[in-house]
Order: C-alpha cells, then structure tokens, then sequence
C-alpha cells in the first residue's frame, strides 16, 4: 500500500498544479473518495486541499495511520459496509477517525452528528 501512496500523492499534487494554474479555477480545493491511505496523506500534506471526505475499506498502513494525526482540515470519513467484514471496516473507520478527529453521521438522519 505504501509504494501505491508514494506514487499517487505526486500524480494528485501534479494535477492540482495544472488546475490551479487555469484562470477559472482557485484554491483550495476540496478531496473526495478513492483509497483511505491516499486521502490521509494529501490531508496531511498538501496545503491547497481544505477538506477531504474518506471512504472506510480500504487498508490503512500503520504508518499513515501516525500521518493522520496531522492532519488539521475539516475530514469527513464515511462509512459503507458491504459483506462479512463489518469489523475490519469498522475498525479502520474507528482508528482513522480517533486519530483525525472526524465528524460523523449516524446514517439517514436517524441521530445528531457527533465526534470519534
């Protein structure tokens, strides 16, 4: 997982480069979706991103997990779970957003939002 993030945050950085530099477009921006591991990162590193919504399901190294205490922008992580892995989903969610401080939801208005 970590050579996959190593290769992407450039490929992301490099792309907000090309678009921050058109006329109709400034910053900062927002990042949504894709791996967790990834998001984490660019939260954590990158100045031009503002907000970034996670997706919980994806592995997270323990090392991105120590990243995302820096973390500082508003980060939103949703939660989608799909098969026999509720724990190992859930357990990611839980971890990431202890660390990041995330503000939840409890799902289709049936509670008030809080924080992990």
């Amino acid at each position: 997982m970590l050579p996959l993030v190593e290769h992407a945050v450039p490929e992301w950085q490099g792309l907000l480069d090309n678009l921050l530099a058109l006329p109709e477009f400034a910053g900062p921006v927002g990042f949504s979706g894709g791996v967790t591991a990834i998001g984490i990162r660019i939260a954590a590193v990158e100045p031009r991103v503002g907000a970034v919504t996670l997706f919980a399901g994806s592995f997270v190294p323990q090392t991105i997990m120590e990243e995302a205490r820096a973390v500082t922008i508003p980060a939103m992580m949703l939660l989608r779970v799909i098969g026999t892995n509720v724990l190992v989903v859930f357990g990611v969610w839980l971890c990431v957003c202890r660390r990041v401080g995330v503000l939840f939801f409890r799902g289709e208005n049936r509670g008030p939002a809080g924080y992990c």
